[in-house]
């Protein structure tokens, strides 16, 4: 599979972490949970191409906002509500970067504009204590929100 956490974990962690910050905003639970899952997994679409490098930076974590955003203003959503949706996408995209660099590899956070690595890198990608960990906390705060 490479090297990078499991999806599942990505999806669990950015979708529980997005529901438990950004529950108040204006788009419906559905809205919401399609921009957690797609941020969650949009950065893993460099898997094939250069991955950990084009897609697993704060440039792109910004191509994102902006292109979510003017989509949804597209399809026909209000600038504030774009805005917002597109924020949590963001905020769940952020989850997956923060989530890899915890791996052996970490992120090129910074490219194109420097080559360096950035993370703590202290466990593999297929660690089953740290997916465990990570996926537990999400699901625990998917959980809050189904009770809450």
């Amino acid at each position: 599979m490479g090297d990078y956490l499991r999806r599942e974990t990505h999806i669990l962690f950015g979708v529980g972490t997005t529901l438990f910050f950004f529950r108040f905003l204006r788009g419906s639970l559905a809205e919401l949970l399609f921009m957690a899952i797609l941020g969650s997994l949009f950065p893993d679409l460099d898997v094939r191409l250069k991955h950990r490098v084009l897609l697993h930076n704060i440039f792109s974590m910004l191509v994102f906002l902006l292109a979510t955003a003017i989509l949804l203003v597209y399809l026909g959503y209000t600038y504030s509500t774009a805005l917002e949706l597109s924020l949590a996408g963001t905020y769940s995209y952020t989850t997956h970067l923060l989530l890899d660099s915890f791996t052996s590899r970490g992120v090129r956070l910074m490219w194109p504009f420097s080559n360096k690595w950035f993370g703590a890198r202290s466990a593999r990608y297929d660690n089953p204590l740290m997916n465990i960990t990570f996926s537990m906390i999400g699901a625990l705060l998917i959980l809050l929100e189904i009770i809450r």
